[in-house]
């Protein structure tokens, strides 16, 4: 596995802040988050979701853009925070 970027942690650390702010510790799930970022989300995905092993709920991120613009209303789910240029959303 190649390292992770310092921006991507970042952007991890931005999401733990929000979703702390909302009652959820995410801080154990940092590396896995910032993996999403640099992975999935800084490569042309929208929409990732997390796959946690151990039964920590699941986070699904999408982007600002795709949320607002492309997605119909009926079809959108209900974000319980805003981070990092992502819809949080538990998965």
């Amino acid at each position: 596995m190649s390292a992770i970027s310092t921006k991507c942690l970042g952007e991890a650390d931005e999401v733990i802040k929000a979703l702390l702010k909302e009652g959820l510790d995410y801080s154990a799930k940092r590396e896995d988050i910032a993996r999403l970022f640099d992975e999935q989300l800084y490569n042309g995905n929208w929409d990732c979701t997390t796959d946690f092993e151990d039964g920590t709920p699941d986070l699904r991120l999408i982007q600002e853009d795709e949320y607002d613009q492309h997605m119909d209303d009926e079809v959108k789910p209900e974000p319980i925070t805003y981070a990092a240029g992502h819809y949080v959303i538990l998965a």
